[in-house]
């Protein structure tokens, strides 16, 4: 049973533990955004994460247009990047239309899309606890269960994601590990309450209850001695232009309605070739069994103010303002732009329904005209390790920070 559906019913770790700091493993040649004179850790978005300009809205079609979702904040980057990767894609960031390829869309996936059908990969997916076998996995649509966790993913109010985020110089570099930030945080999507940490290098920021606050060197005159301590923060960073892209995983959201959250996800399982599960194999993570996939975000045709192109990660956007969510309000960031494919690496907790873990990065985009692949100038990764329910703790401002840590092993793509 979906938790949100039985206010009763407890809601389970899936595969964190929610009040324990994680961390993301280091890589050789780690290397961290440019520090300030105020140290930062809430930074302005990536350059493959900026907003580009509106187009014009074309009526009867799901889109993103004249909608400037909350930016992901990365407040270390170079200047000069951003503005040269924002002017060269303007007019293209949010003219999102529903594909022209699908129809009603349903037969793109195998028929793919009821919420009876996602009810049932959940079903089977719990029974007997959640004690599945590899013989198990033939049972099961591996299309149709992936879209049933993550439509159970997107109605759960409470969530608890612990992420290592960063860029590297094609889709399988994560050695560079770029412009790096580790975040741990709760949002409960109905009450917005936040509870935040963020590192970068050796600077910490905390959102608490709306409030920044840094971890910072001080000198005390009178003994000369140096230290470090929490005090807020000079600039308060805690709003939804800052917050929206550290509260899920660069691909989905929480706090839908079923209602809502249906039209959501069988609208992506209408878009033909939009998002397609490769694999699915059975794993363990601490003793425990989880249902790997391999999942591929691909940019599709879409029909913008008259005009074909490809979109890729920006449908999905599209799809939530279908679902009748305001982008300009809801928190809400996906990784790189509308443009952009992305590989999902995505693991089940049988016993919750719901993600425990996974990994995504860019892959590539498509040429409007011609539809060949087109390389990116700048590749996003995010590991997320994920927790529901529960109550939203504040962190400390008290105590020394800990490093933030995730206890799944990161993959290569």
């Amino acid at each position: 049973m979906n938790p949100n559906e039985d206010p009763n019913s407890p809601l389970q770790n899936a595969g964190a533990q929610s009040n324990a700091p994680f961390v993301g493993s280091a890589m050789p040649g780690q290397q961290f955004a440019p520090q300030q004179t105020t140290p930062k850790a809430f930074a302005q978005p990536m350059a493959s994460q900026q907003p580009m300009a509106s187009a014009p809205f074309v009526a009867g079609m799901p889109t993103m247009m004249n909608v400037q979702p909350p930016k992901r904040s990365r407040k270390g980057l170079v200047l000069v990047l951003l503005i040269v990767i924002v002017v060269a894609a303007v007019g293209t960031y949010f003219g999102l239309k529903k594909p022209t390829t699908t129809g009603n869309g349903t037969a793109a996936n195998g028929g793919t899309g009821s919420s009876s059908q996602f009810a049932s990969q959940l079903s089977m997916l719990a029974k007997d606890g959640g004690k599945i076998t590899s013989g198990d996995l033939d049972k099961f649509d591996k299309t149709a269960l992936f879209f049933a966790v993550f439509k159970n993913a997107a109605m759960q109010n409470v969530v608890h994601v612990t992420s290592d985020a960063y860029e590297g110089s094609s889709p399988t570099d994560q050695s560079t590990r770029a412009y790096e930030f580790l975040h741990d945080s709760t949002f409960n999507y109905k009450t917005k309450q936040l509870a935040l940490v963020s590192q970068s290098g050796d600077y910490t920021n905390e959102c608490v209850n709306g409030t920044e606050y840094e971890y910072s060197e001080t000198f005390d005159a009178s003994t000369g001695s140096t230290g470090n301590s929490w005090a807020p923060s000079a600039n308060n960073t805690c709003d939804m232009s800052d917050y929206a892209g550290y509260i899920n995983d660069g691909i989905n959201t929480g706090g839908l309605s079923a209602s809502q959250a249906q039209t959501y996800v069988a609208g992506l399982a209408s878009a033909s070739g939009l998002i397609s599960v490769k694999s699915m194999s059975l794993t363990t993570h601490a003793g425990a069994p989880y249902v790997r996939m391999v999942v591929t975000v691909s940019p599709i045709q879409v029909e913008i103010d008259g005009t074909s192109g490809y979109e890729g990660m920006g449908v999905i956007g599209g799809w939530l303002k279908q679902a009748g969510i305001n982008l300009t309000t809801w928190p809400y960031q996906s990784v790189g732009t509308i443009a952009t494919g992305a590989q999902l690496i995505y693991y089940i907790n049988p016993a919750t329904q719901l993600p425990a873990y996974s990994q995504i990065s860019l892959t590539y985009s498509r040429d409007d005209n011609t539809g060949k692949q087109v390389p990116n100038q700048i590749y996003d990764f995010q590991d997320t390790q994920y927790a529901f329910g529960g109550s939203v703790t504040a962190p400390s401002t008290t105590a020394a920070p800990q490093t933030i840590k995730l206890s799944w092993p990161e993959e290569k793509p």
